[in-house]
């Protein structure tokens, strides 16, 4: 089976946070898709955590190391689609662009962000639930 994740969960299984063993059994034997950007956003979720002195620059690149061994797959979205997606439902186009994933690839969407989640039901993506 394969299932869209978007930063949310990766970084809920990364950072230890309340639901990454739900995350982890749930898609346990899936194979995991995202668009590229999934990368940039971990990247930009530790600076955050850098700047408010939450995390430190040596566990951040841990952290780094430790998303690099997980398999997912990316997705190229199609932008004209996707920015699409963006202004019908008022939503950034990074979390668009795990939406046209989504629908393109005809699977589910886990996603731990409830903006992102009533978006997708909206669109009738099915969301995989914790």
């Amino acid at each position: 089976m394969e299932v869209v994740v978007d930063a949310s969960v990766v970084l809920a299984v990364l950072l230890n946070e309340p639901e990454r063993e739900m995350v982890i059994s749930r898609t346990a034997g899936c194979s995991l898709l995202a668009p590229g950007c999934l990368e940039y956003e971990i990247g930009n979720a530790l600076s955050a955590l850098y700047k408010r002195k939450l995390l430190g620059i040596s566990e951040g690149i841990l952290v780094w190391h430790s998303f690099c061994k997980i398999p997912v797959r990316h997705i190229e979205p199609d932008f004209p689609s996707a920015l699409t997606i963006a202004g019908t439902e008022s939503l950034y186009a990074y979390d668009a662009y795990y939406l046209f994933c989504a629908e393109k690839m005809r699977c589910e969407l886990l996603t731990l962000d409830a903006g992102m989640k009533a978006a997708a039901l909206r669109r009738g993506i099915r969301c995989m639930e914790l």
